[in-house]
């Protein structure tokens, strides 16, 4: 279940204009969407490298964002001052 909505909201299969408002956060911040809609524009219709490139630096961006996002977790996991 989680699979089959985390992949209809990356706008692969239709556009992000048919996306409810609800999910479009959850576009945005899918590490699924910059990866596919990339990968359709270069092996469907052939994008240079100016088109590619905001599809690697959203997902450069989420790396980074998860990579902090994980960091403060795990930094508050292994402190005993943090837990209280």
């Amino acid at each position: 279940f989680f699979a089959t909505t985390v992949f209809f909201t990356t706008g692969y299969t239709w556009p992000l204009q048919s996306i409810p408002t609800l999910l479009k956060p959850i576009y945005y911040l899918n590490p699924l969407t910059p990866f596919l809609n990339g990968s359709r524009a270069c092996l469907v219709m052939a994008a240079d490298w100016g088109v590619m490139g905001k599809y690697i630096l959203w997902q450069l961006a989420l790396t980074g964002l998860y990579f902090f996002i994980s960091f403060l977790l795990y930094k508050k996991s292994h402190n005993p001052e943090m837990k209280k």
